[in-house]
């Protein structure tokens, strides 16, 4: 009986894992190989963002990123097409490619050193 629940509890969170990489809505996902489409969570309540995050600024080519940031609020983030991500602070950062999350993070110097990286190699 313990072994019948453990491999059921398994499966659940296997199957649980799964689909919540499948409910990301195609729209949030990067259009072209090699490039990022990201989401950038901020504090701010009920106003849309103009500013994008201070280390887009420090990078050596931000519009390479900057086409394809969107910048929400943490209450937008509650709503479609972005409440399937199950965003619960700010700030935070997501990173999709075209199959997915590629990478995510509340810290904006991980954020920087994860574009940092991808840039590295669009450049090898």
């Amino acid at each position: 009986m313990k072994y019948l629940f453990m491999v059921t509890s398994t499966l659940l969170f296997l199957m649980t894992a799964c689909s919540s990489e499948e409910s990301i809505p195609d729209e949030l996902l990067s259009e072209e190989e090699g490039e990022f489409r990201v989401i950038a969570v901020s504090e701010v309540e009920g106003k849309k963002l103009h500013k994008a995050p201070s280390f887009f600024h420090e990078l050596n080519d931000p519009n390479v990123i900057m086409r394809n940031l969107e910048m929400i609020t943490l209450d937008n983030a509650q709503h479609d097409p972005y409440k399937s991500l199950g965003i619960e602070e700010a700030p935070y950062f997501i990173f999709f490619d075209q199959e997915g999350i590629a990478f995510e993070t509340n810290s904006e110097e991980e954020a920087y050193e994860f574009v940092e990286k991808a840039l590295e190699k669009e450049i090898d």
